[in-house]
């Protein structure tokens, strides 16, 4: 049961932090293209 309710919080977490990567990417881009 331990191993069932940790792996989702994994998935959580690594989604979480891919979306933060990507915001960030896209924000970089965006000062970059409009300066």
């Amino acid at each position: 049961m331990n191993n069932f309710n940790q792996k989702p919080f994994k998935e959580q977490v690594k989604i979480g932090l891919l979306s933060i990567l990507m915001t960030i990417i896209l924000s970089y881009l965006v000062i970059t293209l409009t300066s």
